[in-house]
């Protein structure tokens, strides 16, 4: 059996979606935790296959995402 190995991009993503708050009330909050994971399970998937450029694209897709929802919600910061 093969171990499942992350790339660090996707468990530090991962962690990031942990730590930020979604309101399940806020349909928007919903909406954009929906599509993180969509985009998070796709990663997974695309990690098996060893499709890094895939991988990658759905990775940042999901971090686009959240870091929107973070500034939206005061929980991120502007990084230059």
């Amino acid at each position: 059996m093969q171990a499942t190995l992350h790339s660090e991009a996707l468990t530090d993503l991962e962690q990031s979606v942990a730590t930020t708050q979604f309101d399940s009330a806020n349909r928007m909050h919903a909406l954009r935790l929906k599509r993180i994971m969509f985009y998070i399970s796709q990663a997974r998937a695309y990690e098996q296959q060893n499709w890094q450029y895939n991988r990658d694209d759905a990775v940042q897709r999901a971090s686009n995402i959240l870091r929107h929802h973070q500034m939206k919600t005061g929980q991120g910061s502007y990084v230059l």
